[in-house]
């Protein structure tokens, strides 16, 4: 079981150490905001499914801040990679795959992942574009945010025999490949 604990105290109590979820893989990634006020992670929602939740020390319990699997049913979140989730610099937005799993196992889905942004102040999950991609087991693209969050951009293989950049608007979802073969 993951926890939040503060280090702080030699004596661990209730008080001082915050279960959070089960160690899953699959299941499991998490990130601090830049301002380190939030730990952000995925926690299993169910039998199969999982979602984004939100904890700040000194919190009794964490928050659910996604609720993906109502609409869409059982989902995988990123992969497996434990620090993936992808914060904005200005800590406004969290950026990560969906990936939707039907009857499909955690670890060998079928269905292309999608990325979707949080707005972790209104709450509001959005998909970003239209961008779809198959290579996101055992992990998908890693998301890395322009300097001044308003843009992002992931390397993907797109099944020929050249990788490509692509550069993403976080407001419009417009997006563009910047290359052509990326190693």
């Amino acid at each position: 079981v993951r926890a939040l604990r503060d280090l702080a105290v030699n004596e661990v109590t209730a008080l001082t150490n915050l279960p959070l979820a089960p160690d899953r893989m699959y299941q499991n990634a998490a990130a601090w905001s830049p301002d380190g006020e939030w730990l952000a992670f995925i926690a299993p929602v169910g039998a199969r499914s999982s979602e984004l939740f939100g904890v700040q020390p000194g919190m009794f319990a964490p928050e659910r801040w996604t609720n993906l699997s109502a609409e869409a049913g059982p989902i995988r979140i990123n992969g497996q990679a434990t620090g993936e989730l992808s914060w904005s610099p200005d800590g406004s937005k969290i950026a990560f795959w969906v990936i939707p799993l039907g009857d499909d196992p955690l670890d060998a889905p079928t269905q292309p992942a999608v990325i979707h942004l949080l707005d972790v102040e209104s709450g509001e999950v959005t998909p970003l574009c239209g961008y779809q991609t198959l290579n996101h087991t055992p992990n998908p693209p890693r998301l890395v945010w322009s300097p001044d969050s308003s843009a992002l951009a992931f390397a993907d293989d797109t099944g020929g025999t050249k990788g490509v950049l692509i550069a993403v608007n976080a407001e419009s979802g417009e997006f563009h490949a910047l290359t052509s073969g990326v190693a």
